[in-house]
């Protein structure tokens, strides 16, 4: 069986189960590290790959037009890719410290609380202690993880400033513009209370239902990308981000 077509999907497979195993060794922080240098990795090999048919444009069987239509779209393919795996990394690491500190805390009230029926304090005692360790790791892991997310989040920023170039059917690169400037407009303006945010989040909930619905079937359905590149390879809210400013 010819293979060849298929081997990009076979090493992302390799990849992912061996991330599947480090999240049930609990190493978050080698994870994030594996990550960024898989996503490093396979972001040069797409994007040399577009070079390579940047470089036989006017030898191929298609206009020259085409041809650079076909270097645009594999070059948004590579930052959509490259931007949405480390977003996806940044989700998954934080389910994973979500769920560790909640199963923690709930496996020490539920331990300690059937101590104290059984009038065993000398046990609760050790529960609690082991359970303070435990939470110091996961403490320290949640640090260290946190350094080397933002190493990742900063070279997914970059893809993204990139994919907006490419993208946008817009003279200037909103995107890029706002990256560049001293201060986003945003953090000029004081900012609102937690609760005032929940209170006009409440008011809106009912209204804008049926206008997000009506974005997300647009953006599903008529989404149009000036690169030429799939839908597929934007996630949903990268998608919609791209088609309200397309």
């Amino acid at each position: 069986t010819d293979v060849a077509t298929i081997s990009h999907l076979v090493v992302q497979y390799l990849f992912a189960r061996e991330i599947y195993l480090l999240f049930l060794l609990h190493r978050p922080v080698e994870i994030i590290e594996r990550a960024h240098s898989f996503v490093k990795a396979l972001y040069k090999m797409r994007i040399l790959s577009s070079h390579m048919i940047d470089g036989m444009v006017g030898s191929l069987m298609t206009s020259p037009e085409e041809d650079e239509q076909l270097v645009v779209r594999k070059k948004a393919e590579a930052e959509a890719w490259a931007l949405t795996t480390c977003w996806d990394v940044k989700c998954a690491c934080e389910n994973y410290f979500k769920f560790s500190s909640g199963s923690q805390h709930s496996s020490s009230a539920s331990v300690d609380g059937a101590s104290i029926a059984d009038g065993s304090q000398g046990g609760g005692e050790s529960v609690t202690v082991v359970s303070q360790e435990q939470q110091q790791i996961l403490a320290g892991q949640e640090r260290n993880a946190a350094c080397r997310l933002s190493e990742l989040l900063e070279f997914a920023r970059l893809r993204f400033l990139k994919l907006g170039d490419l993208e946008l059917s817009l003279e200037e690169n909103p995107i890029r513009a706002v990256s560049e400037a001293v201060f986003p407009p945003d953090m000029l303006k004081p900012w609102a209370s937690w609760e005032d945010l929940v209170r006009a989040a409440a008011e809106r909930k009912d209204e804008g239902e049926e206008e997000t619905k009506e974005i997300e079937e647009e953006g599903n359905n008529e989404f149009y990308s000036k690169s030429g590149m799939a839908p597929k390879y934007l996630s949903t809210w990268l998608r919609g981000a791209f088609s309200s400013r397309a």
